[in-house]
């Protein structure tokens, strides 16, 4: 009998020692909410997604955590002569083209796209091209209008 009060004797002690030490099975790790899955007060990770407008008038950066999303921001930039084309994550080559909200994985540069508000006017006479010029989109020729063309024996009306 005395094996069997030695032996119930620790086990007892063992659990004792488990209880009051909070060895649950796992590694002290496992209760310190790490994966911000409890109240930690431990804050997300913050990204920022920056404007870069190629010329144009400037956009703020915008931070969100992880998983966040942005607006496309407003006022849309300008820039002198051209149109706005989007929103790009590659700049120069324009072939991925960003929809809005965005959703935030990392910190990021999105860069403006622009399309000429200029178009080429060719002027010809009998069938020649005289002269080419370049004119504001919806804005008319104004002072861009060539001399006009002169031909011996004829009265140049427009």
């Amino acid at each position: 009998m005395g094996k069997y009060v030695k032996l119930m004797f620790l086990v007892i002690f063992t659990l004792a020692v488990s209880v009051f030490t909070g060895c649950g099975g796992g590694s002290s790790s496992d209760n310190n909410n790490s994966g911000n899955n409890g109240n930690n007060n431990q804050q997300p990770q913050t990204y920022s997604v920056s404007f870069y407008s190629n010329g144009g008038s400037s956009v703020l950066s915008q931070s969100r955590p992880q998983g966040g999303t942005v607006s496309e921001p407003t006022p849309t930039p300008t820039r002198t002569g051209y149109g706005f084309g989007g929103w790009y994550t590659d700049n120069n080559t324009f072939l991925n083209r960003v929809t809005f909200p965005y959703t935030v994985t990392g910190n990021v540069t999105l860069y403006a796209r622009w399309t000429s508000q200029y178009r080429t006017v060719t002027f010809n006479i009998d069938g020649e091209m005289f002269t080419t010029v370049q004119v504001e989109y919806n804005s008319g020729i104004g002072s861009s209008m060539p001399l006009s063309p002169t031909k011996n024996g004829y009265t140049f009306v427009g």
